[in-house]
């Protein structure tokens, strides 16, 4: 059985019966590194791709990249970002795995309870958003009279 990582990663798979062939013995699974690193290479190369994408098409000076969610804990990913981005230093921040989350409860329980709203987005840039063009028939008894537009007002807005 591999006792360092360079003999190999063990993951628990219960039940199964034992099979050298395939690397399954007491319940474990045995995967080589070289095995592992086939499965995160391509995805490791695109995630530096599109961090080095993002930091381009910033056109800001970016001094750090944070490391937030599951696979954002990752030493390997860390490391090979440090190894890819000179001169950025690449952080992960205390409990970032649940980054996403607790954001997403403190956005729900700020628009539940003004009071709750203890951390607030002052402003945000997207460098690119998609949606719809849509349009009803204007009701003043149920449309704001303020987001009324004419016919004129809608081919202006699309020919910017």
């Amino acid at each position: 059985m591999p006792t360092t990582a360079s003999d190999g990663y063990t993951i628990l798979v219960p039940g199964l019966a034992n099979n050298p062939e395939l690397g399954i013995r007491r319940g474990r699974f045995t995967i080589k590194p070289a095995e592992m690193k086939g499965i995160f290479e391509p995805i490791i190369l695109k995630i530096i791709e599109f961090v080095k994408g993002q930091i381009k098409a910033s056109k800001q000076e970016i001094r750090a990249v944070l490391l937030v969610g599951g696979f954002g804990q990752n030493n390997y990913l860390k490391e090979r970002l440090r190894g890819s981005l000179s001169g950025i230093e690449v952080l992960q921040p205390p409990n970032a795995w649940t980054a996403i989350v607790r954001g997403a409860v403190m956005k729900g329980l700020s628009h539940a309870n003004s009071k709750l709203a203890i951390v607030g987005v002052v402003s945000r840039a997207a460098r690119k958003h998609y949606g719809i063009e849509m349009r009803t028939e204007y009701i003043p008894a149920t449309h704001d009279s303020s987001q009324r537009q004419d016919q004129l007002s809608l081919k202006q807005r699309r020919s910017y």
